[in-house]
């Protein structure tokens, strides 16, 4: 153990060191002609952005590359199953379009302002610890705010129909899925993020960190497949969320299982599993996904009333 964390904490140690020059030449390179607050505000803005772009896109073409090659079709999760092209060319035309930096941007410096200003330290590296268990809180927090408002959103007609709709367009999880959504859910997605992160008293150099998870977490939830060298199976194994898209019920948390099998929400995975096997034993398919929309069933499944 101590030959691992040795070298670790070295490296977390020269992370920390870098970041501290880095975040620091910025700052006061732009201080001296806009001041500090606009100072703070920009080295949060641009960082953020550096760190959410460097990550996100290497991890969304490898996907993609992997859906058109079928580099890792062992481990899809539906075989044989995808969306229409059309619907990630959709995805696609948003994320390149010239408005897609500028509403990135717009947000990055809504964050900084509503959630941040005041309340962040621009240069503090904590030690690996502290860092590790504001983490671990933070992503708890997050997913408890996050089950709230992915509930609502299924539950209230009007939550779904104008915040999730589009999102559920994917009914066969893929990487796209991460980046579909109306801006009222990215907001609200954004809320629940930014708030679990400010209420630990995160660093900004921590912040880029969550940023990292979400990024992660995001793409092991939608990717469509079951890697085994996934490290984030053993919090959430990727069929939680996958459910989720396939029959558009149920399994609200993103981060971990517990809160619907505490509140009972993860009934119809439950009663999935039990059916797939039952086929399984009859040598079918697993069951198709579920092509109706809750809004047009008046609610009778996320209600509990039918299956």
């Amino acid at each position: 153990m101590a030959a691992f964390l040795g070298p670790l904490g070295a490296a977390y140690a020269a992370l920390g060191s870098t970041w501290q020059n880095v975040a620091g030449t910025t700052y006061t390179s732009i201080e001296g002609t806009l001041g500090k607050d606009l100072a703070g505000a920009l080295t949060h803005v641009l960082l953020s952005q550096a760190t959410f772009y460097c990550f996100f896109w290497p991890m969304y073409l490898f996907f993609r590359w992997a859906d058109n090659t079928g580099f890792l079709a062992r481990y899809k999760m539906h075989p044989n199953k995808w969306e229409p092209q059309t619907l990630n060319d959709k995805v696609w035309d948003g994320l390149t379009s010239a408005q897609a930096p500028f509403r990135a941007m717009g947000r990055s410096f809504f964050v900084y302002w509503f959630f941040f200003w005041g309340r962040m330290d621009h240069l503090a590296v904590p030690s690996f610890t502290t860092m590790l268990l504001n983490q671990c809180m933070a992503y708890t927090i997050n997913d408890f705010f996050f089950y709230i408002l992915h509930r609502a959103e299924h539950e209230v007609p009007y939550l779904y129909k104008y915040w999730h709709k589009r999102h559920h367009e994917f009914k066969v999880s893929n990487v796209g899925a991460t980046s579909w959504n109306y801006w009222q859910e990215s907001f609200g997605i954004m809320v629940c993020g930014n708030l679990s992160s400010i209420l630990v008293g995160m660093s900004l150099f921590e912040y880029q960190i969550w940023i990292l998870n979400g990024v992660l977490n995001d793409a092991h939830v939608h990717c469509g497949y079951n890697l085994p060298w996934d490290l984030m199976n053993l919090v959430n194994p990727p069929e939680w969320h996958d459910f989720h898209h396939y029959k558009n019920v149920g399994n609200y948390s993103t981060g971990f299982p517990f809160w619907d099998v505490l509140f009972g929400t993860d009934r119809h995975y439950r009663e999935y599993l039990a059916r797939n096997e039952e086929l399984a034993k009859k040598g079918l398919g697993e069951e198709e996904p579920n092509r109706d929309e809750p809004i047009d069933m008046d609610y009778d499944v996320v209600k509990g009333k039918s299956e």
